[in-house]
C-alpha cells in the first residue's frame, strides 16, 4: 500500500539532524587507491571520509604541529593524483591502535565522493587489464594452488553428479530434493574436511606475507567462491549486505543447521559450511554461555532474593543465548535484566523480538534493553556502559575475533569496571592455530584474529589485582573463553 506524502515520518531528536554518511577509506576504495591527505609537503593516510570531512592518521602526537581549531589547506590524493583541494579545520584528535587519528571538517565546499569512486574504479580496471591474471597468480604458492584446484574439481564434480537427478527430485517435491542433498552430503563431509585442512596447512607458510595473501585470496575468490554462491550461508557471508560477514542471518543459519538453498547442490554446500568447526562452535559456545548464566544467577540468588540479576551481552547478534535461557531454564527466582548491545539496528530488532517471544511464554520475570552502539563509541565514552548499574554477568562471544590486542585490552578494562563485586565476565575469541581457517579467510573473505591461550591471557593485562582470570575452551573446541571474575569488596 502506498502512503500519502503527508503520512511519511522523518526522524526525531538527535537523529533529525542530518549528517553525511562517513565511510572507512578501505571500504570505499580499492587497496590500490592508497588514499592520502596532502598537507604541505607531507602525505598522511586517509582513515575515513564523507562529503563534509575526513580523518587522517598521524604516527604520533605532535608530528604535524597542528592544534584543534587550526585551518589547513589539503589535497585529496587518490592513485597518486591530487583529485581535489580542500580547506578544513582540525576538530578532534583521537588515539587509535595505529597512531593518532585527526578529524577534519570542511570549512567550504564538499568532497565529491562519486568522483572519487569513479576515478578509483577506472584506475583499478586499468591496472587489472594491464597486469592480467598471470602476474598476480604467479605469487600463489604451488601447494596452495593445487589444493584450491582440487577443491574446484570436487565442487564441479558434485554439481555435475547432481544435475541429472535435480529435475526428477524437484518434480516429486522439496522433500525429495532434500533427500538427494542429504544422500550426497553423507559421503562428502569427510572428503571436503580433509581438503579444507590441506588448504589451510598450505596457507600457513605465507600468512605473514601481505602480497601473497592478497594474491591467494584473489585466486580463491576467482576460481572457487563463485561456484558456491547459490548456497545461502556462503552467499550471505561473502556478499556482506550489512557490511560484515557474520551478521545475524548467518548466525541464524548456524543455529538452524539445515539443508537450505534452491537446489540439492546449494543445500549440500550450505550444510557443509554451517557444520564447519567455527560455525558449529557458534552453537556450542552459545550453550556454554547459557550454562554460565545459570550458574551466575544461582550465585547471586544464594546471597540475595530481591536484587535483579543484571546481564550484558556485547556484540549480541541474534542473542540466542537469551531466548534459549528463557526456553530451557524457566522458572527462575526474581527478575533478570538483559542488556543487549550491538552496532546494527536490524540485528537488535531480531534479538529483541526473539528474546521477548521466549520471555512471554516462559512464565518468569525478565526484561530486555537494547543499545545500538558500536564498540568504538564505548571506548570513547565508557560511561555508556554504566547505564543500568553494576552487572552480575557480562559476555561477548564474537566481537573480540576482530579487535587488535590494545583495543581488546581497553574494552575488557571498560567492561570490568561495570562488573559488580563477585561478578563474572566471559570473553570469547577464535582458537589458533587451527587447520580449518581456509574456508572463512579465503573462500568467504572473512578474516578473524585467531589467538593462542597465552594471547588470550595477554588481553587481560592492565586489569586490577582483584581480577581472577582463567582461560577455557568451549565444548566445541573452536573458541577460547576468558573467564574473568571480579573480587569481592573488602
Amino acid at each position: 500500500m502506498v502512503s500519502h506524502y503527508s503520512e511519511l515520518q522523518g526522524a526525531f531528536g538527535r537523529e533529525a539532524l542530518y549528517r553525511p554518511k562517513r565511510y572507512r577509506a578501505k571500504d570505499l576504495l580499492s587497496p590500490l587507491a592508497n588514499p592520502r591527505l596532502r598537507v604541505g609537503e607531507s602525505d598522511y593516510p586517509l582513515v575515513d571520509i564523507s562529503t563534509n570531512g575526513a580523518a587522517l592518521l598521524l604516527a604520533s602526537d605532535g608530528e604535524a604541529g597542528w592544534s584543534a581549531g587550526d585551518e589547513l589547506d589539503a589535497g585529496l590524493v587518490v592513485h597518486g593524483h591530487e583529485l581535489q583541494r580542500l580547506r578544513a579545520r582540525v576538530v578532534r584528535w583521537e588515539p587509535s591502535a595505529r597512531g593518532l587519528r585527526v578529524g577534519l571538517s570542511l570549512t567550504n565546499g564538499f568532497i565529491d565522493l562519486d568522483a572519487v569512486r569513479r576515478l578509483d574504479a577506472h584506475k583499478h580496471l586499468d591496472h587489472q587489464l594491464a597486469t592480467g591474471p598471470l602476474a598476480r597468480g604467479a605469487l600463489v604458492p604451488a601447494e596452495f594452488r593445487a589444493a584450491v584446484s582440487e577443491a574446484v574439481h570436487l565442487v564441479q564434480y558434485y554439481r555435475r553428479c547432481l544435475e541429472p537427478h535435480e529435475a526428477e527430485a524437484r518434480a516429486r517435491g522439496e522433500e525429495a530434493v532434500r533427500e538427494l542433498a542429504q544422500k550426497t552430503h553423507s559421503g562428502l563431509g569427510s572428503i571436503y574436511a580433509e581438503l579444507r585442512e590441506r588448504a589451510s596447512e598450505a596457507a600457513l607458510g605465507f600468512l605473514g606475507d601481505a602480497k601473497v595473501m592478497q594474491a591467494a585470496k584473489l585466486y580463491t575468490e576467482t576460481v572457487l567462491t563463485p561456484l558456491l554462491l547459490s548456497s545461502p550461508m556462503i552467499e550471505r557471508a561473502y556478499r556482506k549486505p550489512l557490511g560484515y560477514p557474520g551478521d545475524y542471518q548467518v548466525m541464524l543459519y548456524y543455529y538452524a543447521n539445515e539443508f537450505e538453498g534452491g537446489s540439492a547442490f546449494a543445500k549440500v554446500f550450505h550444510k557443509l559450511f554451517v557444520e564447519h568447526p567455527l560455525s558449529a562452535g557458534v552453537c556450542t559456545r552459545k550453550d556454554y554461555v547459557v550454562g554460565w548464566m545459570e550458574r551466575e544467577l544461582a550465585r547471586v540468588r544464594a546471597t540475595s532474593k530481591e536484587v535483579d540479576f543484571a546481564v550484558t551481552s556485547l556484540g549480541c547478534g541474534p542473542a540466542k543465548e537469551v531466548s534459549d535461557f528463557a526456553d530451557t531454564r524457566s522458572p527462575w527466582e526474581g527478575r533478570i535484566r538483559w542488556r543487549l548491545i550491538d552496532q546494527e539496528e536490524r540485528t537488535l530488532q531480531v534479538a529483541y523480538e526473539g528474546a521477548q517471544r521466549s520471555l512471554a511464554s516462559c512464565g518468569s520475570q525478565g526484561s530486555i534493553e537494547c543499545l545500538n552502539l558500536a564498540f568504538g563509541q564505548l571506548l570513547k565514552n565508557p560511561a555508556l556502559l554504566e547505564r543500568g548499574g553494576a552487572q552480575h554477568f557480562i559476555y561477548s562471544t564474537g566481537l573480540f575475533d576482530y579487535l587488535p590486542v590494545r583495543t581488546a585490552q581497553q574494552l575488557i578494562a571498560a567492561l570490568y569496571s561495570c562488573l559488580a563485586p563477585g561478578g563474572r565476565m566471559l570473553i570469547g575469541s577464535a582458537k589458533g592455530p587451527n587447520r580449518y581457517f581456509f574456508c572463512p579467510e579465503f573462500v568467504l573473505d572473512w578474516s578473524l584474529i585467531y589467538r593462542s591461550r597465552d594471547e588470550m591471557l595477554a588481553l587481560t593485562q592492565g586489569l586490577p589485582p582483584d581480577a581472577h582470570v582463567e582461560v577455557e575452551l568451549e565444548p566445541g573446541g573452536a573458541y577460547w573463553f576468558l573467564q574473568i571474575r571480579k573480587g569481592l569488596a573488602a
